[in-house]
Parts: C-alpha cells; structure tokens; sequence
C-alpha cells in the first residue's frame, strides 16, 4: 500500500520538463535584464560595422573610431518614411544614427549628445568646392539620434560627429559615402537595339558573328566605385517555334548565350543564324535520319509562321543591379527571322524534290 501511495504522489515526467524549461528562460531574463539594464539599454548588442556593406548603390553610412560615443547605424525602409518625416518622393537612401556616451554612473543629461553640421570631409577637394551639402544629403535630430537623408548622388564623402555634452572629448564622428548605381539598361545587335521585335535574316551562304553591346546606365558621381553588374543573356526558341516545327525538330534550331558585364560591355555571337544555323536546321543528316520529307515539314511550318510570330526570345538575367538584386529574367524583346534566302533556294526544286547529293552544295 505505501508504495503504490508513493507511485501516485510522484509528479507526471511531462511536469517535470516544463518546470526545468521555466526555470532556464527565468535565468535567461534575469541575465539580459542585468546587461540591457532593465532591459533598457541594448547598446552592447548593436554592431559598429556597417550594415549596409552590401548595398549594390546609393548612400552608405559608416561610423568611424569611437571614443567614448558608440554610434549605431540602421537604414529606414521606405514604407517608414512617412514616420520619419520623410518624402518618398526626393529620396533616394535615408538611414538613422544612433549615439550612445558610454560610462558608469552618467545622469540622463550627462548621456546627451549634440550633432555636428553635415559638411564635406574635404571641403575644398574637387567636386566638393562650391557645392552645398544640403543639396545631397540633409538631417534632422532628435536628442541622440540623427536621420540622414540622401536627396541624390554626390562625389564627395560627407562627414557629421555626434559629441557628448557633459565631456567634449567624448565624441564620435560617421561618414556619408555615396556608392555608384550601375544598372544594366538595354542590349544591342550588330546595332540592333533590341526592344521589342527586331527582324534576322537566316543567312545561307556565309558564316557571320554578331556583336553583342550591353548598355548599362552609371551615377554622375560618387565616392565608391559601383559593384560590377554582370547580365546573362539568353536567346532561345520561343514556344511558338517549338510548336509550330514540333519538338522533334525543334533542336536543329541553335540557341545561344552571351554574358556582358559593367566592366566589359561588349561580347560576340559565333555562327549567329548563318551558314552553319542553316545547315543545321536543313542539311545535317539528310538523306538518312533527316529525309526530304521532315524537311518540308520544317520549312512549311516555317511559312506558315511567317513573320507574324517570334522566333527567338531575348532574355536576360541580371545580377548587380540595384534594380534587379533578385537576378530574376528580365525579357527583352523577340527575334523574328526572314525566310526569304531560304525561300528562293528551296523554290528552285519543285515540290521539294531534292534529288541531289547535299555534300557537294557549295555554299
């Protein structure tokens, strides 16, 4: 009897886990509650380095050595503008700065900082010299934090020091950089801007290269060079294609890739539908797997297309931007090509009667 009384006073093992879970997030509170103060000050949690290192353009805030001032810096979402007085309209970056007087025993006026002018670093360096900051970047204060507003690109680095009241040797001072903003803007083609639809020859009787010329937009100043913006560009059969030669056929249409760069804005397309795109589409394994009669299909279907539907699609994925960090494609245009070369030279053989050994076609 006495034991099976001990059994049922003993607590359930689930009781047990929870109590222990408690006892741990209490000890856990009554830790961050003595290092935040209450829970009041999280300066020594908060990263000097700049969080924004990463930024692919625009205004960058770094804080430089503190002495006796630690300075926190956080960029404002746009969707926080308005809370910040802010207008969404002229304002390209806009971040807040934080400023915390370190030591032991400091009145709550004794923690107050004032904030210097915003000014250029080098005021008299070349692109600062009879420029007013205040058109780039502006500020406003609240006590000991700062937002910095960046109105638009500057060439010159911007410098604003937070100093404590009670101790003017306590102070700490941020830089304002501006990075460039390289964009990738467009693509051309053997000159060709490609927007929308261009229109290619199939070329029958040489080989050809295509110039490749990738048009990328930059900041007319800045403090620090842009990271490079790299777009991979993809021309590949449309589905209307695809469909209209059926699958089967289909892979005798090339498809090509080309990369171009910030840095190298210019690449080149070999074999750009040409001799070799021709030979590949019509001649490449007739008269065995490829028979005369797949090659009236292909050409009718062809035809029939026209120049009423694209033949190729232009797309490019762009890494780098600031406007396209995500790297997602980014359609460019179409390509529909000109039968006409092709056309004349099949029209020559009536009903597609080729009867004539393709090895010795002289091209």
């Amino acid at each position: 009897m006495a034991n099976r009384g001990s059994e049922r006073s003993k607590m359930p093992r689930w009781l047990s886990i929870a109590v222990v879970v408690l006892a741990v997030l209490l000890a856990l509170t009554l830790v961050l509650s003595l290092l935040t103060g209450g829970m009041k000050d999280w300066s020594k949690f908060k990263t000097e380095e700049n969080p924004q290192s990463g930024l692919n353009g625009g205004a960058i805030v770094t804080p430089g050595e503190s002495n006796g001032v630690v300075l926190a810096t956080a960029l404002i979402s746009p969707s926080d503008y308005k809370k910040y007085g802010i207008s969404p309209l002229a304002t390209e970056t806009a971040y807040t700065v934080t400023a915390t007087v370190t030591g032991e025993g400091l009145t709550d006026e004794q923690k107050k900082v004032t904030w210097s002018e915003a000014a250029f670093k080098v005021p008299d360096s070349g692109w600062a010299e009879e420029k007013s900051v205040s058109d780039y970047v502006t500020t406003k204060t609240n006590e000991n934090q700062i937002t910095v507003t960046c109105e638009k690109a500057f060439g010159a680095q911007i410098e604003i020091t937070a100093t404590s009241v009670y101790n003017s040797e306590k102070k700490a001072s941020f830089t304002v950089d501006y990075k460039e903003k390289i964009e990738f803007t467009g693509l051309k083609i053997d000159s060709k801007a490609v927007s929308g639809t261009i229109t290619e020859v199939l070329n029958i009787t040489g080989d050809r290269t295509a110039n490749v010329e990738g048009e990328f937009s930059h900041s007319e100043a800045y403090t620090i060079k842009g990271d490079t913006v790299t777009a991979v560009v993809k021309i590949t059969r449309s589905y209307g294609l695809t469909t209209a030669v059926t699958s089967a056929f289909a892979s005798r249409f090339p498809e090509y890739t080309v990369t171009v760069t910030s840095d190298e804005t210019t690449a080149t397309i070999s074999d750009f539908l040409d001799k070799e795109t021709h030979k590949s589409i019509f001649l490449n394994g007739y008269p065995t797997t490829f028979t005369s009669a797949d090659m009236e299909t292909v050409y009718n279907a062809l035809k029939t297309m026209g120049s009423s539907q694209e033949h190729y699609n232009i797309d490019a994925t762009v890494t780098g931007a600031s406007s396209n960090p995500s790297a997602s494609p980014k359609s460019l245009g179409t390509i529909m090509l000109s039968f006409a070369e092709i056309q004349t030279w099949y029209e020559a053989f009536t009903g597609f009667n080729i009867s004539f050994d393709h090895d010795s076609i002289v091209f």
